[in-house]
């Protein structure tokens, strides 16, 4: 599944540093939900490898 969040969430991730996310192609998988898992330990969120709310606000999505 693709979504135009998962592509701002990716960017988001590329522009901070998180290159491991893969192709910004909007499409989740296992590169996406690492790099997701490296931000939030990054930055003090709960560990969860999904674009919760909380990781959402922190990326400035919402």
């Amino acid at each position: 599944m693709r979504s135009k969040g998962i592509l701002r969430a990716q960017a988001r991730l590329k522009a901070l540093g998180f290159s491991g996310v893969g192709p910004a192609d909007g499409a989740f998988g296992a590169a996406t939900q690492s790099a997701l898992k490296a931000y939030q330990q990054a930055t003090g969120l709960s560990v969860t490898g999904q674009l919760d709310l909380a990781t959402q606000a922190s990326l400035s999505l919402s």
